[in-house]
């Protein structure tokens, strides 16, 4: 059964941080204006700007504050129970990959952000058994529209010690190509096994989740600094600059500059 708990608007500001809170229930924290940072289990942090968000899991802590003078953010909290039906696939995904958080970014016309803000209202309607059915389907829409604007699924909350520390490694490789070799070697795992422990832990490869934080980085770059796009390409381990501009649109549906020019947060 899909269940709910709190969800609302929110104006934040700097001097109003939230948190550290865990909560026992996920939580779809999304940025509808402005700009906000999240430390996620006192390890990482995520800078989120006006169309983008995050799905925290259950059991992960974080604490956040805006980082303009006023930024729009809502909050959904719901749970999922196993039932005898099975889930559709976003949902049974999130069954079997609780901990950490996954990271979205949507763009300007992306119906999805309409559909968040259609969610938190519903909460304040009077509950009947057909405003449950109507909050789970807007829900699964929700979710499965998200699953393919997947930014970067960071180890935030590993469930086994062997991966522990394995992405602030990454990090620190991310000019550079890494094979699943020395991914395994670093945590001292046969390729094999550490293939099939990383993919039972987080519903992707370890080639996908690397390509991911290598694309997080480059976003990042082009929404912060003035970097130029080859000096970006080049610091996430690209040095034929037609590759990145193809790859990067094939990422995030925009071309390097058009991503700057849409998400810049300088200047």
């Amino acid at each position: 059964m899909l269940t709910f708990e709190n969800h609302q608007f929110s104006t934040l500001r700097p001097h109003e941080r939230f948190g550290p809170v865990r909560w026992s229930w996920f939580d779809l924290f999304w940025v509808h204006s402005g700009k906000v940072v999240l430390r996620i289990m006192d390890r990482r942090d995520l800078t989120l700007i006006g169309g983008s968000g995050v799905l925290i899991f259950p059991q992960t802590e974080f604490v956040g504050q805006s980082l303009m003078s006023s930024s729009l953010a809502s909050v959904q909290h719901f749970d999922l129970e196993q039932r005898p039906t099975p889930y559709p696939r976003p949902l049974q995904r999130l069954l079997a990959s609780r901990g950490g958080v996954e990271v979205y970014q949507i763009q300007a016309t992306d119906p999805v952000e309409q559909d968040i803000e259609r969610a938190v209202n519903l909460h304040f309607q009077p509950p009947s058994p057909a405003l449950h059915v109507m909050r789970e389907a807007i829900t699964m829409l929700i979710l499965a529209e998200l699953e393919s604007r997947i930014v970067q699924e960071p180890i935030t909350h590993p469930r086994r010690a062997t991966l522990d520390g394995l992405s602030q490694w990454l990090e620190r490789q991310l000019h550079r190509d890494v094979s699943l070799e020395e991914m395994a070697e670093h945590v001292n795992l046969s390729p094999s096994y550490f293939r099939a422990v990383f993919r039972d832990q987080f519903g992707i490869s370890p080639g996908r989740f690397f390509n991911n934080m290598r694309f997080e980085k480059a976003a990042r770059l082009l929404r912060e600094t003035d970097l130029p796009i080859k000096r970006v390409a080049s610091d996430i381990g690209y040095r034929d600059l037609p590759n990145f501009y193809r790859a990067f649109r094939s990422h995030l549906g925009l071309t390097p500059a058009a991503y700057r020019g849409k998400h810049a947060t300088i200047g």
